[in-house]
């Protein structure tokens, strides 16, 4: 790579929010943008946030978890329940988030209001690809080895340390065939 001299400002643009379409990607513009967390995951908060064409408001959603809806073409916004710890609030965020980046032209068919985890086993192809989408941001495996070896291997102060819920980690325990850190 060729050094940038002095003063040099590039004319490209910026990378857009649609080109972020892989966990992999966001996470690279994370590492880039100072956007990482104390364990290299995704800073979901702050990068909702510096997305222009996306606003984060936290209302009572009673049972519902979060939702995602189209204003606009250029104006979306992710709702989550203010009612939630703080931890199932960053999942749903890192959730929305991903139904942005992956199903962006399909959101105005989605329904308002839907149920992120569904605990019932049954969950469609693509609230599947939001939630893998989430727990890739949130906890890259390299991220969940760090934690749990910062835990000497307890699931629960792992979690803490990644700011997800015991649920959470342990679900993508499974996923990563790390058996509950080990």
């Amino acid at each position: 790579m060729r050094p940038t001299p002095p003063g040099y400002q590039s004319k490209l643009p910026k990378m857009l929010s649609s080109a972020l379409d892989t966990a992999e990607r966001v996470l690279e513009y994370c590492k880039n943008h100072d956007l990482l967390t104390d364990y290299d995951a995704a800073n979901i908060e702050d990068l909702i946030a510096r997305d222009e064409a996306l606003s984060l408001v936290y209302v009572d959603l009673q049972d519902k978890d979060a939702y995602i809806k189209c204003n606009s073409d250029e104006d979306f916004e992710i709702g989550i329940n203010k009612r939630h710890h703080r931890n199932r609030q960053r999942f749903s965020m890192a959730h929305e988030y991903g139904h942005y980046q992956l199903h962006r032209s399909d959101i105005k068919r989605m329904a308002v209001g839907e149920r992120i985890l569904h605990r019932d086993g049954e969950i469609n192809p693509v609230e599947r690809q939001a939630n893998n989408f989430a727990a890739n941001l949130l906890m890259p495996e390299a991220s969940v080895r760090k934690a749990l070896k910062a835990a000497s291997n307890d699931v629960a102060t792992a979690a803490k340390l990644l700011q997800v819920s015991i649920a959470a980690l342990d679900f993508r325990l499974a996923n990563l065939g790390l058996n509950n850190g080990k």
